[in-house]
């Protein structure tokens, strides 16, 4: 196969989220819980399809617990495969050389793939799905793997990428068998989203990170290494590039949050709680720097995410009074124009598409 890298499996779990809530509203009880409670892979080589323009066509196999499958009738399986499948390709329209051939309902008990390959493991049902109380707020889940003599790094890291939307549970070396703590860490790892490993050159000497490594390959969700003294990634993360540094600063923030999001397929997910926090700024510090975070991160905007800047902007005064934002650079309105293509503009504190401002000026009382 060529060299070429594919967009839509990173964008399967965004997908799936848009389905699950479309499948509530339409009372379709069938595939809201297919499609929430179970897990998804792509296939590693799309078929290519079509002459002179090339279409990559993704087999996807939807993975089901057997209990949920038995609610299925065996004569209508191809129907909700079918779809599945249209509803997929509706969602994936603007990725213009790919979308999803067929979609294959199976149970669990035929995922014989034993290649541990976290790239398709598309998504991951945590604990059931019951998200411990262990994790705060509602963001990207990361359980971070370390040394005891990097437990500092370790939260450091944790403290910046929360800013950003993304939960950390750092992990302990050294811990003293005690049942709840055992208990919590386990906890951590059967909902866990993503894994950080901070590689040292004793890090495969420890017990418990060896586990913790297992434990996350066993789950097959999406592993980053980040060197903190040039070590490189030891046994089965040896396949795995790992990130250098050994202080955080915000460009490897930023990069690590690149390298966690699109391990795990979550960039949209994770641009739509950046949107939310700041239009929620309570104070034009956090104004500053929630938008700086934003305009870091974000290349796009959804239609949704577009009214709930406009909207939260005209609304909040910690928005459209933050001279950060509204000096002579125009940094909100520029941003808007970058991210949508529109030409909105500013005026009286507030935001509109600048026909709207001129129709709304000529206006003669």
């Amino acid at each position: 196969m060529s060299a070429k890298r594919y967009i839509l499996p990173s964008k399967i779990p965004v997908y799936l989220r848009r389905l699950k809530s479309q499948y509530k509203r339409d009372g379709r009880t069938i595939l809201e819980d297919v499609v929430s409670g179970s897990y998804f892979r792509v296939s590693d080589d799309p078929i290519v399809e079509g002459y002179g323009v090339e279409i990559y066509e993704h087999e996807v196999n939807g993975f089901v617990p057997f209990d949920l499958l038995t609610r299925i009738d065996i004569a209508e399986q191809k129907q909700l495969e079918e779809e599945l499948c249209r509803d997929f390709n509706t969602l994936c329209r603007a990725i213009p050389d790919e979308r999803v051939s067929t979609i294959n309902l199976l149970d669990e008990a035929e995922d014989t793939d034993a290649s541990r390959d976290a790239r398709y493991r598309l998504h991951q049902r945590a604990n059931g799905g019951r998200i411990p109380t262990l994790w705060k707020g509602n963001g990207l889940r990361l359980f971070v793997s370390h040394r005891d003599r990097k437990k500092v790094l370790a939260h450091e890291i944790g403290d910046a990428l929360e800013e950003y939307g993304i939960v950390s549970f750092v992990a302990h070396d050294n811990i003293a068998p005690m049942s709840e703590w055992r208990n919590e860490i386990i906890k951590a790892l059967e909902s866990a989203e993503a894994m950080l490993v901070l590689l040292t050159k004793d890090f495969a000497q420890s017990d418990w990170t060896n586990q913790e490594i297992g434990f996350a390959l066993c789950r097959e969700i999406p592993i980053v290494s980040v060197s903190v003294d040039g070590s490189v990634p030891p046994g089965f993360l040896g396949d795995r590039q790992a990130a250098r540094f050994d202080r955080v600063s915000n460009e490897l923030v930023k990069e690590l949050y690149d390298l966690i999001t699109n391990a795990v397929g979550a960039e949209d997910r994770m641009r739509e709680s950046l949107v939310r926090a700041f239009v929620e700024s309570n104070d034009f510090r956090d104004t500053r720097d929630r938008f700086d975070r934003l305009k870091l991160v974000a290349r796009e905007l959804t239609d949704e995410e577009e009214r709930v800047l406009v909207d939260g902007y005209n609304q909040n005064s910690q928005l459209n009074q933050s001279i950060y934002l509204g000096n002579k650079y125009r940094r909100f309105e520029s941003l808007l124009r970058e991210l949508t293509g529109k030409q909105y503009i500013v005026r009286s504190r507030r935001v509109s598409l600048q026909e709207d401002a001129e129709t709304f000026n000529d206006v003669p009382f």
